[in-house]
């Protein structure tokens, strides 16, 4: 899945015009018996400029405690509206769903059926030190058919100095509620 958006946005502020160009790639790699990886890349050029300027960058943070895993692109710890940029953005995440390969050659694990995932997603802004979560976790957590949650420990890298770590708890939004 390839998109890109190129906008160009009007409007009345001392005659500014205001422009933003957004590349964003999506693609899924099967790797057999290893499971399949998930990857995002978004970038965006924008002119705004000035703190007041309505539009702004802001990267796909969760604020929520529970996790929509639905949405594959946000970061997982990472609050709405923590970084905001006016020029350049990049931000990726990467997600090795390891399908068991590890947990099923545990003798009485492999009978829960969970999956393994790792991850690793950073946000790079102009104006901020780089940010990087870092998780692992386990998936496919339930019971028979309602295998809906996922949990996931992360650790946080911001401009090279280690931050806290997280216990994430996610949910499949199964209904698309709230799209």
């Amino acid at each position: 899945d390839f998109k890109l958006i190129n906008q160009v946005m009007v409007y009345g502020v001392k005659e500014k015009a205001v422009w933003m160009t957004e590349l964003q790639v999506r693609h899924e790699l099967g790797l057999m018996s290893f499971g399949r990886i998930k990857m995002n890349v978004n970038l965006q050029q924008f002119n705004a400029g000035r703190p007041d300027d309505p539009e702004a960058i802001y990267p796909s943070g969760n604020p929520f405690s529970i996790e929509d895993l639905s949405r594959q692109s946000d970061f997982k710890v990472l609050r709405n509206y923590n970084r905001i940029g006016y020029s350049r953005y990049c931000e990726w995440h990467i997600d090795h769903f390891m399908e068991g390969l590890v947990l099923d050659r545990v003798p009485l694990v492999s009978r829960l059926g969970l999956t393994e995932i790792l991850g690793v997603g950073a946000v790079y802004l102009k104006e901020y030190n780089p940010y990087y979560e870092f998780s692992v976790g386990f998936g496919n957590i339930g019971y028979k058919a309602l295998r809906l949650f996922r949990l996931d420990w992360v650790k946080i890298l911001e401009g090279g100095e280690w931050k806290g770590s997280y216990l994430r708890v996610g949910v499949n939004n199964i209904l698309n509620i709230g799209q």
